[in-house]
């Protein structure tokens, strides 16, 4: 193979790359514990955390523990999202079983 065929396939792979990209940001996960709701996007940006006023009217050490549980989870399901996502879209056409 040469240089110019695997700077096309390069191009095609960041090309590729972009579209999951802005097909991940577009979608909207919630998940809720609590009295506690983070809204975010399939790449992982926060779109808002929220934390109602039952809730937030307790010192932070009365909440701290479930904050920390409904972080944990956002960041298994943001990791999940996008390599599944990446699989599916860059190793799905493969034979191998990946």
């Amino acid at each position: 193979m040469d240089i110019i065929s695997l700077m096309k396939q390069l191009k095609n792979l960041e090309q590729e790359y972009e579209k999951l990209r802005l097909e991940l940001s577009q979608k909207e996960y919630i998940i809720q514990r609590k009295g506690i709701t983070i809204k975010f996007n399939g790449i992982g940006d926060i779109i808002s955390l929220d934390i109602n006023d039952e809730v937030s009217s307790n010192p932070i050490k009365d909440f701290q523990e479930d904050l920390k549980i409904l972080l944990k989870e956002y960041q298994d399901m943001v990791k999940d999202n996008l390599t599944g996502s990446l699989k599916d879209k860059f190793m799905g056409g493969l034979p191998f079983g990946f």
